[in-house]
């Protein structure tokens, strides 16, 4: 059985304000309980109040949390950089980093700072958008 295509929006946003990490935290667990239902996968970067995500999986499931996304409160300024279908997926799960809030931080350990130069070293737009980000914004 075929499993349906790979999709993937990558998106930049702005924090409308910092929260405390024990809030963060709380919306980073649901953030990730969602994502897991939906079957969804990819990272979200927070640096200096500005925002990164890449959400992959299935199209349906992907747009539908785009939608969402677009609703939340906390973000501003939501600007889609990248909606296209993907031959993979760069990560396992749902990764968080945060340069505010660095207890959160799932790179904060040497294997998964490792495991994003990996991911950094694949030639794809993907990759490119992720890179560029993070050097722009530490």
């Amino acid at each position: 059985m075929n499993s349906p295509p790979l999709h993937a929006i990558i998106f930049i946003s702005s924090v409308t304000e910092i929260l405390k990490t024990e809030e963060v935290a709380a919306i980073v667990d649901a953030e990730r309980k969602v994502a897991t239902s939906r079957g969804l996968t990819g990272i979200v970067m927070v640096l200096g109040g500005n925002v990164l995500r890449l959400i992959e999986g299935n199209k349906e499931k992907v747009l539908e949390e785009y939608e969402d996304v677009k609703r939340n409160p906390n973000l501003s300024n939501i600007i889609k950089l990248f909606d296209h279908s993907s031959t993979h997926r760069y990560f396992e799960n749902y990764v968080f980093m945060s340069d505010i809030h660095s207890v959160l931080n799932d790179f904060s350990n040497p294997e998964m700072e490792a495991y994003l130069e990996e991911c950094f070293n694949i030639d794809s737009r993907e990759m490119r958008i992720l890179k560029d980000f993070l050097k722009n914004n530490r």
